[in-house]
């Protein structure tokens, strides 16, 4: 494929993206980025949009910052409006790479959230692909890991969109030299210290025994529909027969969970660990098709507890992984935990049983209940616990974000 306006105003035309005046596009000087965001330029003058070109400067070489002054000179003269965002944080020393992204991602989503920019653009192509593709094969992934890079992806309400995957380095290093533009080369592209320009030197042998870029970016396509299709009938269960409560646990439907594929319990069983437990914390795969495997077992798993019940398998977050006891402000949504709460009087929220018990509700289940106690409550030393229903004047919500 020779890489042309028309060719990408194609692509762009079928990823039906928002309609939204106001784009921003990641752009670090590199061939890539300044590739992609020529292109988005000439797009978005055509179509009245506000295009913004956004690069991070990670303090980690001298010459980051006279890069991102050229890259700005650059754009202005083409007529981009360019930002430099610069990083102040400490990048660890034994994780420079998985810091650097995550900082250069939240700095840019930070960036669109205050701008009110809906979509930004990235400049992934068809190596990324397949480095990333290599990577999670070497690591054991599923179906999810192997599909690799998204078009569109999410995060913090911003759509990140690339727009070349489909489309090789040489592709793109031919567009800008048919322009007479002159890219940055990052050296730390050619350090294999880092994990990512290994499978990038491995490429070209691949190549020589056959297993073609192309048919690597073919695989991951076929395996981005399968993960699609698997994702609906996972939406289909959790949707019928999952229900989550107000106190922060979930009941599976156990003979409904029984007859699912296998791959579907792993899937279902995943999604609500992450809404019930919301730790932010990474959660083994293979840990969960043990549990898959043993179930129905009562065992601990991603800072949850699974119970087995003659209603159903309750999943619910192990109270001491909740949070600490947090004093709540009157007439002031607080987020405390995995809840938004509201008082009409001050208090403190923690993690409690209720004083009676629920009926047919495991007792560990009610240990993660949350409780609030008033400041006349405390005063008069009273136990910290809810009596068998929530005060009036109190409203507790459960954030099920997954």
């Amino acid at each position: 494929m020779t890489l042309t306006f028309s060719v990408f105003e194609k692509i762009l035309n079928n990823f039906n993206l928002p309609n939204n005046e106001k784009w921003a596009v990641a752009v670090s000087g590199g061939a890539d980025s300044l590739c992609l965001t020529l292109l988005l330029s000439e797009y978005c003058q055509k179509n009245n949009i506000s295009l913004t070109a956004v690069t991070v400067n990670h303090n980690i070489r001298k010459e980051s910052m006279t890069e991102a002054e050229t890259v700005h000179q650059f754009l202005t003269e083409q007529g981009i409006c360019h930002t430099t965002l610069h990083n102040k944080r400490i990048i660890g020393a034994t994780s420079v790479e998985a810091d650097a992204r995550e900082i250069r991602y939240q700095l840019m989503i930070n960036f669109c959230k205050r701008e009110n920019i809906s979509t930004l653009f990235i400049a992934h192509q068809a190596e990324d692909q397949a480095e990333t593709f290599l990577s999670r094969l070497a690591r054991g992934s599923g179906v999810d890991g192997l599909s690799a890079i998204r078009p569109i992806s999410k995060r913090e309400g911003v759509y990140l969109v690339r727009p070349l995957l489909d489309i090789s380095k040489k592709e793109i290093e031919t567009y800008l030299k048919k322009r007479d533009v002159q890219w940055i080369n990052d050296p730390m592209n050619q350090d294999e210290t880092y994990e990512r320009v290994k499978w990038r030197h491995f490429l070209p042998l691949l190549e020589e025994k056959g297993i073609l870029l192309k048919s690597m970016i073919c695989s991951v396509k076929r395996l981005e529909r399968s993960q699609q299709a698997l994702q609906e009938m996972t939406n289909t269960f959790l949707n019928s027969s999952v229900q989550y409560y107000d106190e922060g646990y979930a009941l599976i439907d156990t003979p409904s969970f029984q007859r699912l594929p296998e791959e579907i319990k792993i899937r279902v069983l995943m999604s609500v660990l992450k809404t019930v437990g919301q730790t932010g914390n990474f959660i083994s795969l293979e840990l969960v098709e043990r549990a898959v495997l043993s179930f129905p077992k009562k065992m601990t798993l991603a800072h949850c507890v699974l119970i087995p019940h003659k209603k159903g398998l309750f999943v619910v977050k192990e109270a001491h992984r909740m949070e600490q006891k947090k004093v709540i402000f009157p007439n002031k949504w607080i987020m405390w935990d995995r809840f938004m709460i509201l008082s009409d009087c001050a208090g403190v929220v923690c993690a409690n049983p209720p004083l009676k018990r629920k009926k047919n509700i495991p007792y560990l289940v009610q240990c993660s209940f949350p409780c609030f106690k008033t400041e006349k409550e405390l005063e008069n030393n009273q136990d910290i616990r809810y009596k068998d229903t929530l005060k009036p004047n109190v409203r507790i919500k459960f954030i099920k974000e997954s």
